[in-house]
Order: C-alpha cells, then structure tokens, then sequence
C-alpha cells in the first residue's frame, strides 16, 4: 500500500506492485511528481516488447498508465574505420536522438566518444574486440559521436535510434 507521499508503479493487470517511489523530493519543483521506472523490467511484463506500467498516487487513487516504450526510427551507422589511427565521424549531431548502439565487430580495440573526437585513451570510451554498447536512455547526448581504430577497414556495427 501506498501512504501519502509515495507513488505505486505496477505492471498492467498484475495487481503486484513492483516499486514503491517517493512522491516528490527534497530539490522536486512544487507540485511537481517525479517518477523513476526501473528499465530492468522484463518484457514479459507488458505486451509485445512494451513495458506497461499504471502508476497509482494516493491509496485509492485512480490508476494512470504509462508507457514506457522509446519509439523511434534506427538508422544504421555501420561501416568500417576509413583511416586507421584517425578519428572519424560516427554520427552527426542530432537533438532527435533517443539512443544509439555499436558492436565492435573487429579483432582490434575501436574508441568513441560522444562529447569530443574520439582518440585511443581514457578520454574515449573503449569497445573491445566482439564487444557491445549501448547508451542508457537516460542521458543520451545528442551531439556528433566520433570513432577510432588502429588499423583501416576494422567493421563496426552502429545503430542510431
């Protein structure tokens, strides 16, 4: 049960409630309801890959429902590192973008970063050999992403959403 203050968040027909969220926090604007869904809820939850939830204020409250499923349009972004030991652009920059994804599909390490160009040390984010990132839709920057590897013609998959 909920008491003054709190929020309910429950799947869509459940009746289990799987978080119990405060109603407003000490920096929250007046009047104002933050809600924080935790996006490890399996899929199964909702239908078809949503992830349906109802929100419920005070006891007794009518429920709201929320969605929280992110649509959006991918866009490929796969190539290859046209010259390696130089940084090339990934994406543009892009106020639309909800996320994106890359794979390092090569033997070698490829760098990104999203706030600068990319180089091979600690200021890039490093993608090892065969493996996977993708941005938290939580903070997704929205400005142009950079790429490097050390040797041309490493194969990256990226996708932009």
């Amino acid at each position: 049960m909920a008491g003054a203050g709190t929020l309910l968040v429950t799947p869509d027909g459940s009746g289990t409630t799987v978080n119990t969220l405060p109603a407003c926090g000490p920096d929250a604007p007046a009047g104002s309801l933050p809600v924080t869904l935790d996006t490890s809820v399996e899929t199964a939850v909702g239908t078809s890959g949503t992830r349906a939830v109802t929100v419920q204020g005070a006891v007794g409250a009518a429920s709201i429902p929320v969605d929280t499923v992110v649509r959006a349009t991918a866009v490929s972004r796969s190539g290859t590192i046209t010259a390696g030991g130089t940084a090339q652009q990934l994406m543009p920059a892009n106020t639309s973008r909800r996320g994106f994804a890359i794979q390092n599909q090569s033997t070698g390490d490829l760098y990104v970063n999203s706030i600068g160009t990319a180089a091979a040390d600690q200021s890039s984010l490093k993608i090892a050999a065969g493996d996977y990132y993708e941005t938290s839709t939580q903070h997704v920057g929205i400005g142009a992403v950079s790429i490097i590897g050390a040797t041309t013609g490493q194969v990256f998959y990226a996708r932009e959403f």
